[in-house]
């Protein structure tokens, strides 16, 4: 939402001349999770917007706050122990019981569920294609110091060569998985887990 006046305190200083502030709020389940707060400086030439940014994160009364704990992790870790445990245990998740479909050992089509090491390499094998742009980010963020360094690296051409790359590669490796599955065969992380997917 927008909001009229900044809360003092910030670190490092919101861009000079900003004029765009945004608070969001994240919840789960109804319950706040996180609150951040943007401070921009947008610009228009012609048809091309830009602009540079700087992030905070707020405490519930709105003011910043330096030691804050992130957990939006816990839902992507939630999320991989619920697709390994149930895919391990009963060869299936809620979704494919629901389809009457079933994951299966391709070295021993008998067992009910996976071995959990089959299980966990079908999970991880699906972000191959996103490794490039994770790698990418953690590097970025890792060397920018501030909004200035920021401003300075979205111009860069190594960039913007080095996000399309990344973008490519996951393109490819989802088109991949696509193509698999249209023309009815075991998808490419199956077949890296030793694993296939079959009516029940």
């Amino acid at each position: 939402m927008p909001v009229e006046k900044l809360p003092d305190g910030l670190q490092p200083p919101p861009p000079v001349g900003y004029n765009r502030i945004v608070d969001c709020k994240t919840s789960l389940f109804g319950f706040d999770t996180a609150r951040t707060l943007t401070v921009a400086k947008e610009t228009q030439t012609g048809n091309t917007r830009s602009g540079v940014f700087q992030t905070y994160a707020l405490g519930a009364d709105g003011m910043p706050k330096d030691d804050v704990l992130y957990v939006n992790w816990i839902a992507v870790l939630a999320l991989f122990a619920y697709l390994i445990l149930l895919e391990s245990r009963l060869g299936a998740t809620l979704g494919k019981r629901c389809v009457s479909v079933k994951v299966i050992d391709t070295s021993d089509e008998t067992r009910v569920g996976l071995p959990a090491r089959k299980a966990t390499t079908r999970q991880l094998s699906k972000l191959i294609g996103s490794v490039p742009a994770i790698v990418f980010g953690l590097i970025l963020f890792s060397q920018v110091g501030g909004v200035e360094d920021l401003q300075t690296v979205l111009v860069a051409w190594w960039f913007n060569l080095a996000s399309l790359g990344a973008w490519l590669i996951g393109a490819a490796w989802a088109l991949w998985i696509i193509v698999s599955l249209v023309r009815k065969k075991d998808p490419v992380y199956d077949r890296l887990a030793g694993t296939a997917v079959v009516l029940k």
